[in-house]
């Protein structure tokens, strides 16, 4: 994340503690700075890929989420580009057992609501790149049973 102008860190530990109607309103202010109209007058709301490459958007957004209890699928989707950028298999397994603990299994602590024959496949998809990633006396990917 970014440094803002005051020098307090944007990521989410940097933020004060808002309520939700405040972090919204927060959300629009930053918008507002970040973005203008051809005609001078109003903001149009920044788009989510707009919020997701801004740090500052991205910050107040995922707090906003936090807040009302629903950046689960911000957070896991922070992950997923996480993997993506992994350059090698051995990189991805520790982001790969993330997702699958974190957000994808039944009964994960930030269980993403998704399809449960997608969950089955990408749970499938990442113990693959666990047991191309191990020596062939390593274990499979640690997929810990639901709570």
């Amino acid at each position: 994340m970014t440094s803002t102008s005051s020098g307090e860190a944007s990521g989410v530990s940097g933020q004060p503690s808002l309520g939700v109607s405040s972090a919204s309103s927060s959300l629009q202010s930053v918008s507002a700075a970040s973005h203008s109209t051809a005609s001078g007058e109003g903001y149009p709301p920044p788009s989510l890929d707009e919020i997701f490459h801004d740090d500052d958007l991205c910050a107040w957004f995922l707090r906003f989420l936090e807040e009302t209890r629903r950046d689960e699928n911000l957070t896991c989707y922070q992950v997923v580009l996480r993997y993506q950028a992994a350059q090698s298999a051995q990189a991805r397994l520790p982001v790969a057992e993330q997702l699958v603990n974190t957000y994808l299994r039944e009964g994960a602590p930030r269980q993403v609501n998704i399809d449960s024959a997608l969950r089955r496949s990408l749970i499938a998809v990442f113990e693959h790149v666990a047991q191309n990633t191990h020596s062939a006396s390593a274990t499979r990917l640690s997929v810990s049973p639901p709570i």
